[in-house]
């Protein structure tokens, strides 16, 4: 049973206790009521076949009639897929914490996301510098688009023809005509090369480079779920100035001074739409079970070949800019905490995939967004846990369990 499936049975036990505790009780037998009866005429009977009476009913102590809530549920029932708090374009439901310790963080006030049609793809291949790299960047391009297709996003690519000229026009050209406010995501691929002078980092487009702020300012309108992936060498200088909720960063090094090629891109783009990474069996893979997966092999690459690791790969999206490490994980259960005990990225991460399910696919995108928000509700709950007391903690448990039930039913 993976995270999801956990959920679901939680929200119908919480469903189910909820609707019998709102049925209408039976009304008791009065005095009046039980004297009535007795003084009631008796049916004529036949005197050549009398009829027997009727067995009595034996009395029912009253202690089995009274409908009990179900137990409250373990907290091990509650571990899910990792969610992030703050990492969605929509604020999560409010639910009633008055005067409480767990109560939510503020709603943001951002312009409403309207439905769009479909994700939007825009993959961007810099400069490869040789034959070599070039094939090869190629290829990765191509990972993603086959997959984007697959997933019926829409796809926009960048820097395919070695002679296109000016790339770094092109790419805020494309990055402009994107809508900036629908619940659809917006997925930016970054494939090639990177460097990093000690003080800023730079994409390597054909003409000129592309740094994290350009790219912070382009992206700064959208207001719609963000997600870029930096597959390039010095990609984890983009991190801190791209980081901000309801934004996904992934980075392939956790610095700008890791400036060596880097192979997580080609794991990655093969892992994005492989269900031999969907490690919770959900039948799709999402972008956090893909990113552990192309991690994994990147350090496996590296180890095979006996060659000290020139890159370490990092994800953020809860938007503190910090960042986490995919070693932190085991499959899909995060077994490392920051010692300065920051929220852990990944949950928002799992709940986005590029080539989704056709369970995912029938959720229309208001509904989804609202689950989503829901579930990162739960996680960001389950981490105020030790500091709440448990009466508390369940209360504001049900309250949640409840909407996702009903979202479910629906």
């Amino acid at each position: 049973m993976n995270a999801r499936h956990l959920i679901f049975a939680l929200c119908l036990s919480a469903l189910i206790a909820t609707t019998v505790a709102e049925l209408p009780a039976q009304p008791a037998p009065t005095a009046e009521n039980a004297q009535a009866a007795q003084t009631l005429p008796a049916s004529p009977t036949s005197p050549t076949s009398p009829l027997p009476s009727p067995p009595a009913t034996p009395e029912v102590p009253a202690s089995t009639t009274k409908l009990t809530a179900p137990p409250q549920p373990p907290e091990s029932a509650l571990t899910t897929a990792p969610t992030q708090p703050n990492s969605t374009a929509l604020p999560a439901e409010p639910t009633p914490a008055a005067k409480s310790t767990l109560a939510p963080g503020p709603v943001s006030t951002v312009e409403t996301p309207t439905l769009g049609p479909q994700p939007s793809l825009i993959i961007c291949t810099g400069l490869g510098g040789s034959s070599e790299y070039s094939e090869s960047f190629a290829h990765w391009a191509d990972n993603w688009r086959k997959a984007g297709a697959a997933g019926g996003a829409k796809i926009t690519k960048l820097g395919e023809n070695a002679n296109s000229g000016e790339d770094l026009a092109k790419l805020q050209a494309a990055l402009q005509s994107e809508p900036t406010a629908t619940l659809e995501p917006l997925w930016l691929i970054l494939i090639g090369h990177g460097t990093y002078d000690g003080r800023e980092a730079k994409f390597n487009l054909r003409g000129a480079d592309l740094t994290p702020a350009t790219l912070s300012s382009w992206l700064a309108p959208f207001q719609r779920p963000v997600i870029v992936i930096a597959t390039f060498s010095s990609s984890g200088a983009f991190l801190a100035p791209l980081s901000k909720p309801g934004r996904i960063i992934l980075t392939a090094t956790k610095s700008g001074s890791e400036s060596n090629y880097s192979r997580l891109g080609q794991y990655l783009s093969e892992a994005i739409a492989d269900l031999a990474a969907d490690l919770d069996h959900d039948g799709q893979t999402s972008l956090l079970e893909a990113w552990i997966s192309a991690a994994r092999q990147t350090a496996d690459f590296y180890k095979s070949e006996g060659r000290l690791a020139t890159e370490h790969s990092l994800l953020d999206d809860n938007g503190d800019g910090h960042g986490t490490p995919a070693d932190w994980y085991s499959g899909l259960q995060l077994v490392k905490k920051a010692a300065d005990k920051a929220a852990p990225d990944g949950p928002r991460t799992s709940q986005i995939q590029l080539v989704p399910s056709a369970t995912e696919r029938a959720w229309p995108a208001d509904l989804r967004a609202k689950r989503d928000a829901l579930e990162l509700e739960i996680v960001r709950l389950r981490n105020k846990k030790p500091d709440a007391p448990d009466d508390e903690y369940y209360v504001q448990l049900e309250t949640i369990l409840i909407q996702l039930a009903k979202l479910y039913r629906n």
